[in-house]
């Protein structure tokens, strides 16, 4: 049985194109294997990216309302609502 995910993850090693070699061979021999799980890498890495960026922009709009005097009128009607 072949390590398809934990080749995945070699590749951006040093011996990377070594394990690019192999998973081609793999490939070319037994296509579904090297497949899906390639699909799922991709998936998941899709995945976190979008969340990346989603912080990020949450992030970035933290700091603009910090900046501005909206955040402090916001705060005051918090005060203001207890």
């Amino acid at each position: 049985m072949f390590r398809v995910p934990q080749l995945l993850t070699c590749l951006v090693r040093n011996e990377g194109k070594l394990i690019l070699n192999l998973l081609s061979k793999i490939g070319s021999i037994y296509p579904q294997a090297i497949y899906f799980p390639i699909r799922t890498l991709y998936l998941t890495l899709k995945i976190e990216q979008r969340e990346r960026c989603n912080v990020l922009s949450i992030f970035i709009l933290l700091l603009y309302f910090m900046q501005s005097d909206v955040i402090q009128c916001l705060y005051s009607l918090i005060l203001a609502s207890v």
